[in-house]
């Protein structure tokens, strides 16, 4: 692809993947993988192109004032995710100004799940010449923000990625050799939705406790532990929840399902690295997750009009 421009390139890569598969809109992170060391050095690259190294560097307020993103921040996948209009991490639906998508994957997302933690950066007593890329408040990372630096979004699976290779080499989007994913690699891929549950768990159990201020007892959901959920349902009363309440509830709960698929889907991809200790691990943790949805669909269901339907439990395959 030499001689085409950088988006001339990327629009070719995204129509050589939908004709691979045959044109059907599918999420391409099930047929692909993100190649982090090739996306970390367009982002050094157009970093170190767009700041400039004369003597009268361009200011970092034009980099950051952008209104539509740079080309150099977006990925070999980024026009693919241009149609998607929910957040892919946690289901809230975006519309087109609220796209915050990952600069490494390009993964569309909404502002709560687009860590803005991907520090790209001139060392402050360093050269111009070699611009460094970073995830802040991992070792390695500037004790303080550089003078000649910006912030960029970043996804949960991205950081979290990011956040192994920086742990072990600082600089190791430098060296083009293939990174080992060891058993413990493919348990943390896996278990890094547990942030976003914790998220969509606490959010529903604010929407409960909001119309209950008189309650009684701990929250529904409350994590007692990594591996299980301490459920205590029937100290919840939701006879006078308001509509408002109860939309945002059925909302959250969609999104916890949708999350809980994903990891499923991850799960069984990655099941073949995982020693049976954390298979079992990981299962027990789905369970619960699955288990928290049912009882708080059922919850719902309570509170519902009489024709509402009485089979509510969902069970996922």
């Amino acid at each position: 692809m030499r001689g085409m421009s950088r988006k001339e390139r990327r629009n070719t890569e995204c129509e050589i993947i939908l004709e691979h598969t045959k044109g059907q809109r599918r999420f391409w992170k099930d047929q692909f993988q993100v190649e982090y060391r090739k996306e970390c050095l367009r982002l050094l690259q157009g970093f170190h192109d767009s700041i400039g190294t004369s003597h009268v560097l361009r200011t970092l307020g034009e980099i950051r004032g952008y209104v539509d993103v740079p080309g150099w921040q977006r990925s070999t996948f980024w026009e693919l995710e241009t149609i998607i209009h929910f957040c892919r991490a946690c289901g809230k639906k975006l519309d087109l100004v609220k796209h915050r998508n990952c600069r490494v994957c390009g993964l569309a997302l909404c502002k709560a799940c687009a860590h803005k933690e991907l520090l790209v950066f001139y060392e402050d007593d360093g050269s111009l010449d070699k611009a460094k890329l970073v995830i802040i408040r991992v070792h390695g990372a500037p004790e303080k923000e550089p003078k000649y630096s910006v912030l960029l979004r970043i996804c949960a699976q991205c950081k979290g990625e990011l956040t192994r290779r920086q742990v072990q080499d600082h600089d190791w989007y430098m060296k083009n050799k293939k990174i080992q994913r060891p058993e413990s690699v493919a348990f943390g891929s896996v278990m890094q939705f547990d942030d976003h549950f914790r998220d969509l768990t606490d959010r529903i159990n604010e929407a409960f406790d909001g119309d209950n201020p008189n309650r009684d007892g701990d929250s529904i959901g409350r994590w007692a532990s990594l591996d299980e959920l301490s459920l205590d349902f029937d100290k919840i009363s939701l006879g006078n929840m308001s509509t408002l309440m109860k939309d945002q509830v059925r909302e959250n709960t969609e999104a916890f399902l949708s999350l809980y698929k994903e990891m499923r889907k991850l799960f069984e991809a990655q099941k073949g690295e995982l020693s049976p200790k954390r298979i079992q691990f990981v299962q027990n943790y789905l369970k619960a997750r699955l288990d928290f949805y049912n009882q708080t669909k059922m919850r719902l269901g309570r509170i519902n009009t009489r024709h509402e339907s009485q089979d509510i439990v969902v069970s996922v395959q």
